[in-house]
């Protein structure tokens, strides 16, 4: 088979949960995929030993394997390749069928782009979120025949293939949609996949009751209909009735995170010239750094975002990554792509590099800023429960916030590393791609606000014990000091026909205690 003109891998990130009280355990949706004859469990086992793995399908695969599993540091290892941590697992979708017998199609304007589907994967992580992975490749043909092995194709790819929900819907059901017209997985011998916006278009603007054709949460069928092949409805977009589905909708964005390779020396050749001052082409030159900023911002062709060229080179001097630059090779990161632009002669070992390590920082980076957004939302619902007023903060709240802070911790030392491998180019890669992500400045967020609500909590709760220390404590001095006045008339005591003393007693204890639980809720 010809070498591929473009990889491209299109990661999406989503949260599962359950309805209401109904929550759904990390064991309970692991099992659906253990208990789905389509799903392969291809995570290892054991760190000291390559297992037999349904995703080695030649010897090739176990050879690369080798040279992955090797590039990580063991700690790190653990939330890539599995093992018995519950860290991570990983899912691919019937292996030996998929590889190279599947088509990703994204038809748009009347063009329909073809991708061969190299693997379709899925990784669940501890901490309540997971990424759907599709890889393809193009091979630099659409299906009528025409050329797709140019830079311009591999944007319209990258910016429709990735959008999986409308974020708009147009007044004209003909009329301008930023996504693809219709997104179709078509795998031999399993059935096609396909999520038509057009037609979804017209139905909405055609529709008696709009809420009953789209929810907020909606994004692409054929992504649940894989997750759920052979037992479609199990996962929904919408919050579902039936506590046994499971509720799943992005953790970032209603869009795909996109990893392209593409092998185009003429494209190359001219980013790389520099100037007298020794600037790259697509600094000084406008045209090519309006090209470049499409293909890393995934703008469509001829849609640059950003028209300012001083704006646009401050961006792409923070997103490019210029090490092999003179050699041939530019990679650029930010949190919507990851993109290595390099010759048609380039070195195998090059895309092998990109398509297995690099692509597992991705998830790795992508897993991390997930884990840590989604912590925020439950941490602010947290937060919500604090603040009603006149209310204490309930036991169960308080326990609530405890399990975060544990399982923020876990995180910390189970996903989010400082380091995950010893060689310089994967530090400088993960540093860039946690930087474009803006891992360490959400976390600190995180970090604060969990911060100020366990002070909030420890301040509630020792308000609370001197509250009742005070309501225990009163009486009890009231008491004494009765005693004591008893006990220099003893002439009362000794007569058990005057009953008052007793009587008030219990009255000032009484009236004592009233008085501070009333006190108390003043101030409160």
């Amino acid at each position: 088979m010809a070498i591929p003109y473009s990889y491209h891998t299109f990661l999406f990130p989503f949260i599962w949960e359950g309805r209401g009280k109904h929550s759904v355990t990390l064991k309970e949706f692991k099992g659906y995929f253990d208990n789905n004859p389509h799903w392969v469990d291809i995570s290892m086992t054991d760190e000291y030993r390559m297992t037999e793995s349904s995703q080695f399908i030649s010897d090739r695969d176990a050879f690369l394997f080798f040279k992955e599993y090797e590039y990580f540091h063991p700690y790190a290892r653990k939330a890539i390749f599995g093992f018995a941590d519950d860290v991570v697992t990983n899912y691919s979708f019937r292996p030996e069928g998929v590889r190279n017998k599947g088509h990703y199609y994204i038809e748009k304007n009347g063009r329909t782009y073809d991708l061969l589907l190299n693997a379709v994967k899925l990784k669940i992580y501890n901490t309540g979120i997971a990424i759907f992975i599709l890889e393809a490749e193009n091979h630099g043909l659409d299906t009528d025949g025409g050329s797709q092995a140019n830079l311009d194709s591999v944007k319209a790819i990258n910016d429709f293939g990735r959008r999986v929900s409308l974020p708009f819907i147009p007044e004209d059901p003909e009329g301008y949609s930023c996504t693809a017209d219709s997104l179709r997985i078509s795998i031999d011998g399993v059935g096609d996949f396909t999520t038509d916006f057009r037609e979804t278009i017209r139905s909405v603007r055609t529709a008696a009751d709009f809420q009953e054709k789209i929810s907020l949460m909606h994004f692409c069928d054929f992504i649940k209909r894989l997750l759920t092949f052979g037992d479609y409805g199990k996962v929904t977009s919408r919050h579902p009735e039936d506590p046994s589905r499971f509720f799943i909708y992005p953790a970032l964005d209603d869009r795909m995170f996109v990893a392209s390779y593409i092998q185009d020396s003429k494209e190359i050749d001219a980013f790389r010239q520099r100037n007298e001052e020794g600037l790259p082409a697509y600094i000084w030159d406008p045209k090519l750094s309006k090209s470049l900023y499409e293909l890393i911002i995934v703008d469509p062709p001829n849609g640059c975002c950003c028209q300012d060229p001083n704006m646009r080179r401050q961006e792409l001097e923070s997103y490019a990554y210029n090490r092999w630059l003179d050699e041939g090779t530019l990679s650029l990161f930010t949190n919507q792509a990851m993109i290595t632009l390099t010759t048609d002669n380039a070195p195998e070992h090059l895309a092998d590099a990109f398509l297995t390590q690099y692509i597992q920082i991705c998830c790795l980076c992508l897993a991390q800023r997930a884990s840590i957004i989604n912590f925020q939302r439950q941490t602010s619902a947290l937060s919500a429960r604090m603040e009603e007023r006149g209310r204490q903060i309930r036991l169960a709240t308080i326990s609530a916030l405890m399990t975060m802070q544990e399982r923020f911790v876990a995180f910390q030392n189970q996903l989010n590393f400082t380091e995950i491998t010893p060689q310089q180019q994967g530090i400088e890669v993960y540093n860039k791609i946690m930087e474009q992500c803006y891992i360490d400045k959400e976390k600190e967020a995180l970090k604060d606000q969990l911060d100020a609500l366990c002070n909030a909590a420890n301040t509630s709760l020792d308000f609370n014990f001197n509250k009742f220390a005070l309501i225990f404590a009163v009486p009890t001095i009231i008491l004494d000091m009765i005693g004591f006045v008893l006990g220099e008339a003893p002439g009362i005591y000794e007569n058990p026909s005057v009953p008052w003393p007793h009587l008030s007693i219990l009255a000032l204890a009484f009236l004592g205690a009233v008085y501070f639980i009333i006190k108390y809720r003043r101030r409160k």
